[in-house]
């Protein structure tokens, strides 16, 4: 099955998805100043950027090559 922001069969972008790496690390990032100093937001925001760079990562090495 092919993933939706796969391109063309064929192409380069058909055969990588670290496009969305860069979108993916802007969102960890722009998150990162809406922490705030108490212990139970900061490992509450690590678990889900921890859960997001699963879910972005998981797909990838499922892909075949």
């Amino acid at each position: 099955m092919r993933h939706p922001l796969d391109g063309p069969e064929g192409s380069r972008l058909a055969r990588t998805r670290w496009f969305s790496a860069l979108s993916a690390v802007h969102v960890a990032v722009a998150t990162w100043s809406a922490i705030e100093r108490d212990w139970f937001t900061i490992w509450a925001m690590w678990a889900l950027m921890l859960g997001y760079l699963i879910a972005v990562i998981t797909p990838g090495g499922c892909a075949p090559t």
